[in-house]
């Protein structure tokens, strides 16, 4: 069952997408995450390889779903992707 919905607020239209692990949004047709030769779960571990060690605090910026907000908060990360 898909979970979508039309905000007359916004005048966007949300949709949940399934993808191979982790879902993604897309609002008005635009993907929350990358999912072309990727999928959401190994965009958002490389997203934190690439920043290296984390110091201090990070700020979500509302984008997606929360996933590499979510993983940049644990201590370590698995090094599955890595």
């Amino acid at each position: 069952m898909a979970i979508q919905f039309y905000s007359d607020e916004t005048r966007k239209f949300y949709k949940l997408v399934e993808t191979e692990n982790w879902p993604t949004v897309v609002i008005s047709g635009i993907r929350m995450h990358r999912t072309e030769k990727i999928d959401p779960k190994k965009d958002s571990f490389l997203k934190l390889k690439s920043l290296g060690k984390i110091k201090g605090r990070v700020l979500d910026t509302c984008c997606g779903l929360g996933y590499t907000a979510i993983l940049s908060s644990k201590k370590s990360l698995p090094s599955i992707y890595f």
